[in-house]
C-alpha cells in the first residue's frame, strides 16, 4: 500500500525533529560543562555522537525537500518557522563545537606546570614547534576517520599525511597509535596484523597504501557514484543545485585527477565491463593485471577471443550431416509413437526422403501411395516432403494406415 503524501512527510518531520532534539541537547551538556567542570566528562562523551545526528538532520531535511518538489508543492516547505528552527539547530551545533575547544583549552592550562614570569629581554627567542603549539592553545585539528571506501581515500591520504606522516614532532609510535585511531572497518582489518609497535608504523602505512592508492579502483568508484546519482524531482532549488555540484561537479574534478590517458575509452569500457557476469570479468582482470587502464577495444577483443575459445571447446560449430547418417533420436521416435522401442521416423516433421523402413516385410511393388499414382511407400514420396508440416497433417487426416510409420499395409494400431 503507498504512503500518502502528509504520512510521509509527517515521518520525515518527526525523525528530523528527533535528530534536531539530540543536536541541541549536546549543546545544552556542553554550555553546562562550562560551568560546572564535573560535567566535562559526560560532554565529551555525547560530543562524539554530534556529527552522526547532525548529518542525520541534513539528509531529513534534504529528504522532506524532495518530497515537496515531487509532490509540486515546493513553496510550503520550509516555513518560515521551520527556517528559523533549522537555523538554531546549525548554531547549537557550531556552539557544540566551540564548547568543546574551550573545555579543552581550561584543561591544558589547568593540567599544565606553572612556570615564573620571565624577565623582559631583547634577545630572541627560539620556539620548538612543541612549545609553539602548547602555548598557543590553538585548537586540536581533528583527523579525518577512513573506513575503506575507495572515494574518500585521496582525501584521507592528504590530511594524514601532512599532519601525521611529515610530522617532525611526532615518533612513529605516536604515529601508529594516531593512525590505527583513524580507521575502522576493511582499512582497519588491513593493518590488523601489525602489531602496535614503533618499527611496524611505516611497514602498516605502505601496506594501507598498497592496498588503496589503486587509481584504476579509485577510478571505478567515482564513475559508480556518477551512475547511481539520483537527479532532483521537480523544480530546481539551492539545495538540489548544491547537491549536484557536491555530488557530480567534485567527482568529475577527483576523475579528472587521476589523469587517465584516454578517460573516455576508459568510461566505454566502465559501462561494458558492468554488463558482464561477475566470472568473465575476473578472467578479464586476470589477463589484463598488467593494464592499468583498459579501453573499450580491449574489453571486446577479449570476449570474442573467449567467445571463439569457447565454440573451440564446446563444439558449436555449423556442421552438415549427410542423410544416409541422420537417424532420429529416441527420445524423438518416442515422441510419435505409443511403442517406446518402436523404431518410427518423424515424418511429419522432416525433409528427410529415406525409405524402405519396412521393406524387408512389405515389398515395394505391393504398395501404392497415398498421394500420388506412383508405386512407392508415403516415405518416399517427393510430393509429400514437398508440403508444410501442417498440409502433411491435413493429408493424413483420412489415411488408413499407420500415422507412425506411414506404412498403407497395416494401421497405428499394429504398428511394431
Amino acid at each position: 500500500m503507498a504512503v500518502s503524501f502528509d504520512d510521509l512527510v509527517k515521518t520525515l518531520k518527526g525523525r528530523w525533529e528527533a535528530a534536531s532534539h539530540e543536536v541541541k541537547t549536546i549543546d545544552g551538556t556542553g554550555q553546562a560543562a562550562l560551568q560546572d567542570s564535573s560535567k566535562a566528562v559526560i560532554f565529551k562523551g555525547v560530543f562524539r555522537t554530534l556529527e552522526k545526528y547532525y548529518s542525520k538532520c541534513e539528509d531529513l531535511w534534504d529528504q522532506i525537500q524532495e518530497v515537496y518538489d515531487s509532490n509540486s508543492k515546493s513553496s510550503d516547505f520550509p516555513t518560515r518557522e521551520e527556517q528559523e528552527e533549522w537555523k538554531r539547530v546549525r548554531g547549537c551545533y557550531r556552539q557544540a563545537h566551540i564548547n568543546f575547544v574551550k573545555i579543552e583549552q581550561v584543561e591544558q592550562l589547568a593540567a599544565s606546570p606553572r612556570t615564573p614570569l620571565a624577565q623582559p629581554s631583547s634577545a630572541p627567542t627560539n620556539i620548538t614547534l612543541n612549545d609553539a603549539r602548547t602555548s598557543s592553545n590553538l585548537p586540536r585539528i581533528t583527523l579525518p576517520k577512513f573506513d575503506g571506501t575507495f572515494s574518500q581515500w585521496p582525501k584521507f591520504r592528504d590530511t594524514f599525511s601532512s599532519i601525521v606522516d611529515r610530522g617532525e614532532h611526532l615518533s612513529d609510535m605516536e604515529k601508529f597509535h594516531y593512525l590505527t585511531s583513524s580507521l575502522s572497518g576493511n582499512a582497519a582489518a588491513t593493518i590488523s596484523s601489525f602489531s602496535l609497535e614503533e618499527r611496524n608504523y611505516k611497514l602498516a602505512w605502505k601496506a594501507l597504501t598498497d592496498v588503496y592508492e589503486n587509481k584504476r579502483l579509485l577510478a571505478n568508484s567515482y564513475l559508480t557514484q556518477l551512475m547511481q546519482f539520483k537527479p532532483h524531482q521537480g523544480k530546481a532549488n539551492v539545495a538540489s543545485l548544491m547537491q549536484f555540484l557536491s555530488k557530480i561537479a567534485d567527482t568529475i574534478s577527483a576523475l579528472k585527477l587521476l589523469q587517465i590517458p584516454d578517460i573516455a575509452e576508459f568510461v566505454l569500457f566502465y559501462l561494458a565491463f558492468r554488463c558482464l557476469d561477475s566470472h568473465t570479468k575476473e578472467q578479464f582482470e586476470l589477463a589484463n593485471k598488467a593494464v592499468e587502464f583498459p579501453t573499450f577495444d580491449n574489453l571486446i577483443k577479449y570476449v570474442r577471443d573467449k567467445c571463439t575459445a569457447l565454440q573451440l571447446s564446446e563444439g558449436h560449430l555449423d556442421l552438415h550431416v549427410s542423410d544416409n547418417s541422420a537417424k532420429p533420436s529416441l527420445d524423438v521416435r518416442r515422441k510419435f509413437s505409443k511403442h517406446p522401442n518402436a523404431k518410427v521416423k518423424p515424418a511429419l516433421m522432416s525433409n528427410e526422403t529415406k525409405g524402405n523402413i519396412n521393406n524387408s516385410a512389405n515389398k515395394k511393388h505391393d504398395l501404392k501411395c497415398y498421394l500420388c499414382p506412383q508405386s512407392h511407400s508415403l516415405l518416399d514420396c517427393s510430393v509429400f516432403y514437398s508440403l508444410t508440416p501442417e498440409e502433411r497433417v491435413r493429408k493424413l487426416k483420412y489415411f488408413k494406415g499407420c500415422k507412425n510409420c506411414l506404412n498403407s499395409l497395416h494401421n497405428t494400431q499394429n504398428c511394431r
